[in-house]
């Protein structure tokens, strides 16, 4: 492709959108920014990134930053084991922080096929050289004190698995691809995608139209919509996320590891964030909003965790739901979040 000269200076976060480049990324999230640092690590230079707002501010600013490797295949489970070493190599390589902690997790059967489940992704990752251990009720306690070990049949001990900081992670891809010759342009709304034949063109933004060989749709939760632009239905949905950030907990470790639990059909999972706990529960029969950006975070001054505890109970944002989050006797901050579903 012939080299293209910018065009417009425009409010695109500082940086000019060019008329044209080979590949143009859409969404300025962790995935986006990730693919542009892949791409420019691969030799490809002519790569821009439009965000329209500004970076990591759909949905990866409040990610959980947790990052598990067990899966249920082994193509999978590789993948994961990627990610972990990129990411342990990603603030050497760009300068930039990631907030990488490789704490381990510790993953909970509280059923019998949660267990034998368990045992499976066990075998999946030491078939692929990954260490995991399946442990006991007891072990899984002395590894995180917080647990109640009633009900629990069983779990997984993976040493090698972590949480990371999802913006300074997105920020630390972003500053290597911007190093290895990516263009970011902020503030800057795809609006139509143009083609010929099969093939996409050129987008047409709020600050013009870039021509382009390649589009990534990285747009995350609203990768449905984005698709439509180009008249191709995705299977992507939103989903209600709720979770608890609790007060600082006196003498809590800074290597406490994650825990994820799964029962009647609801997940959670915890992580330490800064000398404090923070715990997440979906349940997948909980409808998403009717609109992306509808409504603010709801904040409740004391909660308890079990606010969701199965799909039968209401979603975040109900009166229910916030009266449940209302129960005496633990403090923290209730918040509702949004999370793509595929």
């Amino acid at each position: 492709m012939p080299a293209r000269t910018p065009s417009l200076p425009a409010a695109t976060g500082g940086a000019l959108l060019p008329e044209g480049s080979e590949i143009v990324i859409i969404g300025g999230g962790v995935i986006g920014c990730a693919i542009a640092w892949q791409l420019t690590q691969r030799g490809k230079t002519d790569v821009t990134v439009i965000e329209r707002r500004r970076l990591t501010e759909g949905t990866t600013w409040h990610a959980a930053g947790l990052v598990g490797q067990l899966r249920s295949t082994a193509s999978l489970t590789g993948l994961m084991r990627a990610s972990v070493q990129t990411y342990a190599a990603l603030e050497r390589l760009t300068g930039y922080a990631t907030g990488w902690r490789p704490v381990g997790s510790v993953r909970v059967a509280a059923s019998d096929g949660r267990w034998a489940e368990l045992q499976r992704h066990a075998g999946v990752a030491r078939s692929v050289g990954l260490e995991a251990h399946l442990i006991s009720a007891g072990q899984a306690r002395e590894l995180f004190p917080l647990l109640s070990t009633d009900g629990v049949r069983g779990a997984v001990w993976v040493p090698s698995d972590g949480h990371a900081d999802p913006s300074q992670l997105t920020h630390s891809f972003a500053a290597g691809a911007r190093a290895g010759g990516a263009r970011f342009a902020e503030n800057c709304l795809v609006q139509a995608i143009e083609q010929d034949g099969r093939r996409v063109s050129a987008l047409v933004t709020n600050h013009g139209r870039i021509h382009c060989d390649i589009a990534v749709n990285a747009t995350g939760m609203w990768a449905r919509q984005t698709g439509r632009l180009a008249g191709a239905g995705l299977a992507v949905g939103a989903v209600e996320h709720q979770y608890v950030v609790t007060e600082q907990i006196a003498g809590l470790p800074p290597t406490l590891p994650t825990c994820g639990i799964r029962t009647r059909g609801s997940i959670s999972s915890l992580r330490p964030a800064r000398c404090c706990s923070a715990a997440g529960k979906m349940a997948p029969g909980c409808p998403g909003p009717s609109r992306p950006h509808s409504s603010a975070p709801l904040y409740s001054r004391r909660t308890t965790s079990g606010s969701n505890n199965s799909a039968r109970q209401p979603c975040a944002g109900s009166r229910r739901s916030r009266r449940a989050a209302s129960a005496p006797g633990s403090t923290g901050r209730y918040r509702s979040r949004r999370t793509p579903s595929r």
